[in-house]
């Protein structure tokens, strides 16, 4: 008869964990995880808040140069360009924070 399978008690707080690939790393409380994930996703929200308002900004002042821009043809091109690269930015931005 084959002897059956035991499953390893999980690891305690403070114990090494051995992973197959042979990479070590400490197993913390699960208060101090949490606490953790909620700092880095904190870190994380503000610095996408502040990034988006400081885009925004940018998005807003080249709109409204290229709807003040008079007929002045360059001025409306390269304020239509920078609202274009501006909100391509932004978008590739916050679609790549999204993604991980």
């Amino acid at each position: 008869m084959t002897e059956p399978a035991t499953t390893p008690a999980p690891p305690r707080s403070g114990q090494q964990l051995l992973l197959p690939d042979n990479v070590r790393f400490d197993i913390k409380s699960e208060e101090n995880a949490g606490e953790a994930l909620h700092r880095r996703w904190r870190e994380t929200s503000l610095f996408v808040v502040a990034l988006g308002l400081f885009t925004l900004t940018f998005l807003v002042t080249g709109w409204f140069a290229f709807l003040a821009a008079d007929t002045d043809a360059d001025t409306r091109k390269a304020a239509l360009g920078i609202f274009i690269t501006l909100a391509g930015a932004l978008i590739g931005f916050l679609g790549g924070r999204a993604s991980k």
